[in-house]
């Protein structure tokens, strides 16, 4: 139980944290990374960017990582925390960052049997870590007869994907699909008193519809998508009276399913060639019968049928 002063301060703290912009994170800072490469994929333009820069949340403990099997994947591995302070009698943490990036599949030159890799499914993954502990119960709060501790975590994600290349060319039609990452759990509040933190995971994972970014993309039935933009906002927050709430962004990863695109089949020079002997000869063939039939003084009739026979080469 807490006041209703309390109730107010610590219900409009948690509810900022799930509902701030997810368009805020564009602002200030950017932090590049640079390109990764797999066999499929080259993940290319990897920075992050918001206001909390540096540091960020998605800060890597060690470099990014790209992994081909079981299907191409980006790894990054943050450890940015933020916690309250149990002294308070209310306190409030809050960060967000948003990682951006493209997906594209790879040309292949040299090879007599693929043409490059076409992207069929990106799947995005969040997770990170949380503790919460609520130490005081009714009346053990100085000055608050009536408070109880009490500490919240929210986390939140939001995500854009964006059609950015067209059977290995630059595309800039229709629209992203956007969405919220569901995220498990998105919260967790405990109220005091407790005799130890009470700590766990939180996981997310979207898949992102193909169909849909297909739709919304206006690519056509037959072509390929190639190169895709995809932006995940992450926000985490923490809230507390006279407690602790702690939670932390740890792994974020874009994974991808590919197709091995056959080259286009194109006839091989001997066979244009031969084609092409096979039509002028024809054509020959059919002049000099109507020559030959003008010489011996044959009507217009066979002239007519002589100058039929060069379309119907052509047409074979």
């Amino acid at each position: 139980m807490f006041t209703p002063r309390f109730a107010r301060r610590f219900v409009a703290a948690v509810t900022l944290a799930t509902f701030l912009p997810a368009a805020s994170a564009t602002r200030a800072g950017t932090v590049n990374y640079g390109d990764f490469e797999t066999t499929q994929v080259v993940y290319h333009d990897v920075h992050q960017s918001g206001v909390d820069i540096p540091p960020g949340l998605f800060v890597p403990t060690t470099p990014p990582v790209a992994t081909s099997v079981p299907n191409p994947r980006l790894t990054i591995s943050p450890e940015v925390v933020i916690q309250t302070d149990v002294n308070k009698n209310f306190d409030f943490a809050y960060k967000t960052s948003q990682m951006g990036l493209g997906v594209q599949g790879k040309v292949v030159t040299g090879n007599q049997t693929v043409r490059g890799y076409a992207l069929l499914s990106t799947t995005l993954h969040m997770s990170g870590n949380y503790q919460i502990f609520a130490p005081l119960g009714v009346g053990e709060i100085p000055g608050s007869p009536l408070a109880a501790s009490i500490a919240k975590v929210t986390m939140a994600g939001q995500y854009s994907i964006r059609v950015a290349g067209v059977n290995w060319q630059p595309y800039s039609g229709g629209q992203a699909v956007t969405g919220s990452m569901q995220i498990t759990p998105s919260d967790v509040v405990s109220t005091g008193p407790q005799n130890s933190s009470v700590s766990g995971t939180w996981d997310g994972t979207q898949v992102i519809n193909w169909t849909d970014l297909r739709r919304a993309s206006g690519v056509k039935d037959g072509d390929y998508i190639t190169d895709v933009a995809v932006e995940v906002t992450a926000s985490i927050a923490g809230a507390s009276i006279y407690s602790t709430a702690t939670t932390s962004v740890t792994t974020f990863s874009v994974e991808n399913t590919t197709e091995a695109i056959a080259p286009v089949a194109v006839p091989e020079p001997p066979t244009i060639i031969l084609a092409g002997l096979g039509v002028a000869a024809c054509v020959a063939n059919g002049f000099r019968r109507r020559k030959s039939n003008r010489q011996d003084g044959l009507g217009d009739d066979s002239d007519r049928a002589a100058e039929t026979i060069a379309p119907i080469c052509l047409k074979a």
